[in-house]
């Protein structure tokens, strides 16, 4: 297919109808028989006979000097870039002779006089819309502007219309007497005592005229070719044309012409690159081919701007060629453009396919998306489901985040239900609703009694950080009143994910959450105050993990306890993705020391964790917290906390007496803290 698809063909009388399907971007210059025939001349190389369009701007009759009596006025150019005007008189409505009235039949219009159907057929011929006024009943003066409130207008098929106020119409001096671009109205219409007209013959906006035929549900002829967008510089060679044929089918003479036209459209200029024609097509086609095309296509080669200066469309002239692009070529905007035209009227089916040369980079590995995969995989093997929610939160299950929480939420402008209109800060409270559904179904089956183990990975929303990736865990159900078991095993099933990372400095943080930038510290007051802690790897903080709130947990209906974790996706990610040092495990037995430390409430148990660290010496391998106790025999403001030791050598077996030397000194370390204790 070179240009476009013949979708019909018909014989009406002696005539053949083609009937063509003019694609969008065509309508500037093919909404015509004269565009179309331009269209088939250029690809069967022949030229178009000559006619009188090749004398009409030449014409003296028609470039009369005297002036018409006849004011324009255009309110909006943004609207109507250019309106054309032109007055005739002593013309003589009739009928129209018969190859006029075949012509419009066959293009399925009705005859109905002789200046009406020349308005017509110049419109067919042309592709510019044309309107004709009895210039008596019209008066001396036109106004293109906006409807006013409450203005009406009855049409020429005798519909009444109240346009809005953003509806372009052609006034007279009082009031509307047609819908621009789309229909004329009654009053200043042609009839048999018609003696004087005026022409008309404007260019209006592509957009605003879409809109009003939509609002009005009224479509033309006119508003289907204006809607599409047309050539200003057009108008001017419609209405000498229109005249032309007036004069030839009702006599009269140009009293004169009125042009508007504020802001001149100019021919664009866009240099072409023939190697990049040759490249692009795959084609070894000639310099004399490609100018040939262009040629029969309307593009006429200029020479380059002097003194190195750019074309409009950028970029300094290539040796090969610079094209003038007719304003009517709407189409053409840049240099493969103008290639693609050379590659349609040489003929796509003239290519030939070929293998291509290039060798086939394959794509870099998303790893992101890979890891994400690997969770899944790996907490669905261990029990978990899978939830997919939406990104936006009801009201109702943000209202027990803390007031923190709350004052950074991101809300929609524009929400689909008005108790919708937040994005969610937290992937935890939707999974709490899913978790409450689910155990109230497994009552009435066969998985009544088991636990509900759902995770979700997904996007998170805040005013801080915008926007962030997070992997959240929920566990609730069989274990029922044995929060340290439901805490140790959520705490195992965390661990166990990070080791299968590769993430081996990991710990828990069960000191009070200080930092209150921190989400985890944001997230506190969704968990029990003491059976919580921050996900930590090294120094750096990566979610928080603990028994929720029964206070939470009973506003959505769940009557036993829960476990939950939050975790930053992308730290997770990037910790997994570090390289890390192999290193054997020892073959000498390790020797394992207790210690119970005994210090205010508010110390960090990180501190601790650093201190025995830095006085353990070399052969102190790990050191784990165990145990962090508040209550009975304990004194108020304080916490015990307990910790394991391990020590050992890669190259030996240590000694009791070793072992007892490094415990004496971690000892004295603590002791220098007035305030902490050990407790034997």
């Amino acid at each position: 297919m070179h240009s476009f698809e013949v979708e019909n063909v018909l014989k009406k009388n002696n005539d053949w109808v083609l009937d063509i399907a003019i694609l969008a971007n065509r309508m500037s210059d093919c909404s015509s028989h004269l565009g179309v025939a331009k269209e088939v001349a250029a690809l069967l190389k022949f030229e178009i006979r000559s006619t009188k369009l090749e004398t009409i701007s030449k014409s003296k009759n028609l470039n009369s000097k005297s002036q018409a009596d006849l004011k324009i006025e255009v309110k909006n150019y943004e609207l109507c870039p250019r309106y054309t005007a032109l007055v005739m008189e002593g013309i003589k409505v009739g009928l129209s002779p018969k190859w006029l009235k075949e012509k419009l039949e066959v293009c399925g219009l009705n005859s109905i006089n002789n200046v009406v159907d020349a308005g017509n057929y110049a419109m067919l011929e042309m592709g510019q819309p044309l309107h004709i006024f009895d210039a008596d009943k019209l008066g001396n003066k036109i106004i293109v502007r906006l409807a006013k409130k409450g203005e009406e207008i009855i049409t020429l098929d005798n519909k009444k219309y109240e346009p809005d106020s953003d509806v372009l119409v052609i006034a007279d001096s009082e009031k509307p007497v047609a819908l621009a671009g789309i229909k004329g109205g009654k009053g200043p219409e042609i009839d048999s005592q018609t003696k004087n007209i005026t022409l008309e013959a404007a260019n209006f906006n592509s957009s605003s005229i879409r809109k009003t035929s939509q609002k009005l549900g009224l479509k033309t002829d006119a508003s289907l070719r204006l809607s599409a967008g047309l050539d200003p510089n057009l108008t001017d060679l419609s209405i000498r044309r229109l005249a032309e044929l007036i004069q030839d089918l009702a006599g009269g003479k140009i009293k004169g012409m009125i042009d508007v036209y504020p802001k001149k459209v100019f021919p664009a200029k866009i240099k072409l690159d023939f190697e990049k024609v040759r490249g692009l097509l795959g084609v070894d086609i000639s310099d004399k081919e490609i100018r040939d095309i262009l040629e029969r296509l309307g593009f006429k080669e200029v020479r380059p701007p002097r003194g190195g200066m750019k074309p409009p469309q950028g970029g300094f002239i290539s040796k090969n060629g610079f094209f003038e692009i007719p304003t009517i070529r709407r189409d053409i905007r840049i240099e493969e453009d103008l290639i693609e035209e050379v590659g349609r009227i040489y003929g796509y089916e003239n290519i030939k396919a070929k293998h291509p040369l290039g060798e086939l980079i394959l794509p870099e590995e998303n790893e992101l998306l890979n890891f994400r995969e690997k969770t899944r995989v790996y907490f669905a093997s261990n029990g978990f489901s899978e939830i997919y929610n939406y990104s936006l939160s009801d009201e109702a299950e943000l209202e027990f985040l803390p007031a923190r929480f709350r004052n950074v939420l991101m809300e929609l402008k524009n929400p689909p239900k008005p108790e919708t209109r937040f994005l969610r800060p937290s992937l935890l409270p939707r999974l709490f609703a899913n978790t409450s559904f689910n155990l109230r179904n497994f009552k009435n089956t066969r998985l009544a009694g088991r636990q509900v183990r759902i995770f979700e990975i997904g996007n998170v929303f805040n005013s801080f950080n915008r926007e962030e990736e997070k992997l959240s865990l929920v566990v609730a159900g069989d274990s029922a009143g044995k929060s340290e078991k439901n805490f140790l095993e959520m705490k195992g099933l965390v661990s166990a994910f990070f080791e299968s990372l590769g993430i081996t400095d990991f710990w828990l943080d069960t000191a009070p959450f200080e930092d209150s930038r921190s989400e985890a510290a944001m997230l506190k007051k969704i968990f029990h105050p003491f059976r919580a802690a921050e996900l930590k790897v090294g120094d750096k903080t990566f979610g928080v993990l603990g028994e929720v709130s029964s206070e939470i947990t009973k506003s959505v209906g769940i009557k036993t306890e829960v476990l939950a974790a939050e975790i930053d996706f992308k730290n997770l990610f990037d910790a997994s993705e570090e390289e890390r040092e192999f290193k054997p495990i020892s073959r000498y037995p390790g020797i394992i020391r207790d210690i119970a430390v005994l210090v205010p409430w508010e110390v960090r148990i990180s501190e601790a964790l650093d201190l025995i660290e830095a006085a353990g010496g070399d052969f102190l391998e790990d050191v784990d917290l165990f145990d962090v106790y508040e209550g009975r025999e304990i004194p108020e403001g304080e916490k015990n906390l307990a910790f394991r030791l391990v020590f050992q050598s890669y190259e030996r077996t240590l000694t009791d007496k070793e072992v007892n030397g490094y415990m004496e000194k971690i000892v004295k370390e603590i002791e220098k803290n007035p305030d902490w204790e050990i407790r034997k």
